[in-house]
């Protein structure tokens, strides 16, 4: 768990501070965590089953007061464990220290190889790959599919993009005149085009997620 807040002073005679979340820090802890390894030596678990709980917090301020903690609590019990805090200077130096003394008081002996966390962090890359383009693809393929089965209703949409985006911005100051029925028939080509392309990207996205789900991560 990390959890990071930032103090911003306001710049008038009130004396009064602003603390907000500090989402930026946390990103870096939790890169500098990850760069650590400590997975190698420690299994994560809901924290209703953990054996520990293990929180890093961070009070990102240009000051002395700047201090990253190291918390460790049981998790059953809900009492400390374990707690260190030191004084931001790098943040992510002091972060890998934090994690060291954690490793060296709880993680005892290895029980991942570098191989073994190799596989972890490329399957968790390809995990948040496959999301994304997931949501992709059924973002496009519902939009295809309502196409396809209101055709009318699509095409009439695709008319009115048609009728202001083309006749009246490109044409009708010139002609003077529109053929709206013209104009209804090349909507509909203009529709038949966008799903043809539609359906091969697709295709496409089927073959990327295929291919991403061969890749011999477990997948849920």
């Amino acid at each position: 768990m990390v959890h990071s807040t930032q103090t911003i002073s306001y710049a008038d005679a009130s004396g009064s501070d602003c603390i907000k979340q500090g989402r930026a820090t946390e990103t870096q802890v939790e890169r500098a965590t990850n760069q650590m390894n400590p997975w190698r030596y420690f299994n994560k678990a809901p924290a209703t089953k953990a054996d520990i709980i293990v929180k890093f917090e961070a009070n990102e301020r240009a000051s002395s007061s700047s201090v990253a903690i190291l918390r460790v609590q049981d998790s059953g019990s809900g009492e400390s464990a374990y707690r260190e805090a030191r004084v931001i200077g790098d943040l992510e130096n002091d972060v890998n220290g934090l994690v060291d003394h954690l490793i060296a008081k709880f993680g005892s002996s290895p029980i991942r190889s570098k191989a073994e966390m190799d596989k972890m962090w490329s399957c968790q890359t390809i995990a948040a790959q496959l999301d994304a383009l997931n949501a992709e693809y059924w973002r496009w393929r519902n939009d295809y599919a309502f196409k396809s089965s209101h055709p009318l209703d699509a095409q009439m949409e695709e008319c009115n993009v048609h009728w202001q985006e083309f006749v009246f911005l490109k044409r009708g100051a010139s002609d003077g005149i529109v053929n709206y029925a013209k104009e209804w028939n090349e909507s509909g080509d203009e529709l038949q085009r966008k799903l043809t392309l539609e359906h091969e990207a697709l295709e496409h996205m089927e073959q990327q997620m295929k291919t991403l789900n061969s890749s011999g991560c477990p997948m849920q």
